[in-house]
């Protein structure tokens, strides 16, 4: 008994399906005998086929800033009325939807204006995809695309921009009086949306614009849609700025390496380099343009900036600081506005030994005499100078000689004693003004070492700011 029902039930469900295949045949041939998809489908010419547009965004596959374009992955549906795919669904066993293949009705020739494929047509976007058509001629076309389109993209603030990119679609050859396209919804769906790791969506608006040329008065409509993007700056702050923070802070480091050491004018020389390599890297992902200089580009270039003046003044410093050797003194104007006024400004302590060493330079000035200058000047005694010139050897001969005579003698003895002791503590005086020398320019060296310190750290600290207050 079973088994007879259900073999009854079995055929009886195999003889529907055969009646509806049947009713869905004799649906298709009638509906596509003596169809034209060539032909706008209106009884009169002058009805306007109103056509609906619904996007739905699935992904953003890639948004190119070097060549200024987006792909995106985006559904797209349209919706429109065609008069000759109707029917009565009670002549056709109560059938209330029918799919055709696209390529076999009528199709707006939506585009997309703003395509920038070399590959594919702009009218080409769309998959051909079946069409459901509802007894009354409603038309919905539902067909997934790749769509890509031209970004204008503005570097200002990179990369902690924000973007807009628009899809606009429209009828390539029918006018506003032919087709009338408008959107399905306000903004682009994005209930299926796929999360991109770079680019975060803030809206998707769409707007329907009419278009006059110049040579026809008819408008021509257009649905442009916009995402409006902003860049996730996750990965450029960790692969970009924060190395570059810490090269500026390194570069900083500079200035705490003693005058003496050669290796702070290679160390200067090397971060300029490593911010040069990040400025190269930079310019391969942004767009070649004179417009503006994008955020992170000025960022590196101030740092370029600062560590050349590093660079500049660790070179001033080493050259300052093996200068005493020369013999020559510091300028009195540069000494006195290093030593009174930029030392104590900057808390640079003057050694105990060349505050010594001014006051007995101050000393050596103003008991210095002519001669014990000459001789210092000519740097030898001459032995006529102890002996004396043109001495009468009578008046050397102690024996024979009056009381006056050998009074004589002793005096002068005495006055080339007194010029041999200057002479000698005018050689002594001679290598402490060497050491003076020595000290003062070593003292110089650290002023303007601790003077372009605070310079360096005021504009890192500006230029730091500057980046970071744009997070």
């Amino acid at each position: 008994m079973n088994t007879g029902v259900l073999l009854t039930l079995l055929a009886g469900i195999f003889v529907q399906g055969s009646i509806a295949t049947e009713h869905h045949k004799k649906l298709l041939h009638d509906l596509l005998n003596n169809y034209q998809k060539g032909v706008r489908p209106v009884r009169n010419e002058s009805t306007v086929i109103n056509v609906v547009v619904r996007i739905t965004l699935h992904q953003i596959r890639e948004l190119d800033e070097k060549n200024q374009f987006i792909v995106t992955n985006v559904w797209i549906r349209f919706f429109w009325r065609d008069e000759f795919l109707q029917w009565n669904p009670e002549d056709y066993g109560g059938i209330t939807r029918m799919h055709v293949q696209s390529s076999l009705v009528w199709q707006p020739d939506i585009v997309l204006y703003n395509s920038v494929d070399q590959n594919a047509l702009a009218k080409d976007f769309m998959s051909d995809t079946n069409v459901e058509v509802s007894p009354d001629g409603n038309m919905s076309w539902t067909a997934p695309a790749l769509l890509k389109s031209s970004c204008m993209i503005k570097i200002q603030d990179y990369p902690f921009d924000k973007q807009t990119c628009k899809l606009k679609l429209g009828s390539w050859t029918y006018n506003g009086w032919e087709i009338n396209i408008s959107y399905f919804a306000p903004e682009i769906l994005t209930d299926n949306y796929i999360p991109d790791g770079e680019w975060e969506i803030l809206d998707a608006p769409c707007e329907r614009n009419e278009v006059f040329y110049s040579c026809c008065p008819q408008p021509f409509p257009d649905v442009t849609c916009y995402l409006k993007l902003k860049r996730l700056p996750l990965f450029y702050m960790y692969n970009l700025v924060f190395p570059c923070c810490l090269l500026i802070i390194i570069g900083g480091l500079v200035f705490f390496l003693p005058p003496e050491s050669g290796e702070r004018v290679s160390l200067a020389v090397t971060l300029l380099l490593a911010m040069t390599v990040f400025m190269l890297v930079i310019m391969e992902n942004i767009p070649e343009t004179s417009e503006t200089v994008p955020s992170l580009q000025e960022f590196i270039g101030g740092t370029i900036v600062l560590l050349t003046i590093a660079t500049i003044i660790s070179i001033i410093i080493v050259n300052f600081y093996h200068k005493g050797q020369s013999g020559k003194r510091i300028p009195t104007f540069l000494r006195n506005l290093m030593i009174k006024y930029i030392a104590k400004m900057f808390c640079v302590q003057i050694p105990d030994n060349l505050r010594e060493v001014y006051q007995l330079d101050k000393h050596r000035k103003a008991n210095n005499n002519e001669t014990g200058m000459a001789l210092l000047k000519n740097g030898r005694v001459e032995s006529t100078d102890v002996i004396g010139e043109a001495t009468n050897p009578e008046d050397t001969d102690l024996a024979n000689a009056s009381p006056d005579n050998v009074q004589n003698l002793l005096k002068v003895i005495s006055d080339k004693l007194n010029i041999m002791r200057e002479f000698v503590s005018g050689k002594e005086e001679n290598a402490v003004q060497a050491e003076m020398i020595q000290a003062e320019w070593a003292v110089a060296a650290s002023i303007i070492n601790r003077l372009f310190l605070a310079v360096f750290c005021l504009a890192s600290a500006i230029i730091l700011a500057k980046i970071l207050t744009q997070l």
